[in-house]
């Protein structure tokens, strides 16, 4: 299960999970191209069952801030829920303060993690911020930021 966030006109975050097929999220994706700082996530479930409850990114229930993450926390996650899942709920409360994600803290909070774990938040202003971004990679118009290449043939937009 992958799905998108983005910020509406009002402020106010929206999350669209998904949890169905390639077609589909590609056509939903392809709607939503426009959108200032889309976020899109497709998930490799390796902990936690695959559905909406695990869907990326995740977002917090005043919807001021939205994640998604790629690697895997080494707490693991519970029966039904993914490790990021449950690391979003231990942290959204923190996370969700963009004032208090300074340089500092956002590369104290990427050692935390370890570099293998990619996290990337939006916030309600429309801004976003990305740890452990030396991680991952910029496409060559420096307009898509991407947390990994296995995706990919060779050829990055």
């Amino acid at each position: 299960g992958g799905g998108f966030a983005y910020v509406d006109d009002k402020g106010v975050i929206i999350r669209i999970p998904h949890i169905l097929s390639k077609d589909t999220y590609v056509k939903t994706g392809m709607s939503l191209k426009e959108k200032k700082n889309l976020v899109t996530h497709c998930r490799i479930a390796t902990c936690g069952e695959r559905s909406i409850l695990n869907a990326h990114p995740f977002i917090n229930e005043k919807r001021t801030v939205a994640m998604a993450h790629n690697g895997q926390f080494q707490a693991g996650g519970e029966e039904r829920k993914s490790d990021t899942n449950v690391f979003f709920e231990m942290t959204n409360g923190m996370l969700e303060r963009e004032d208090l994600l300074d340089t500092e803290t956002v590369t104290a909070l990427g050692a935390l993690i370890g570099h293998y774990n990619k996290l990337i938040l939006l916030f309600k202003s429309g801004n976003y911020k990305i740890i452990n971004e030396k991680e991952g990679f910029w496409s060559k118009d420096k307009t898509k930021w991407y947390s990994n290449r296995y995706w990919t043939k060779g050829t990055i937009p």
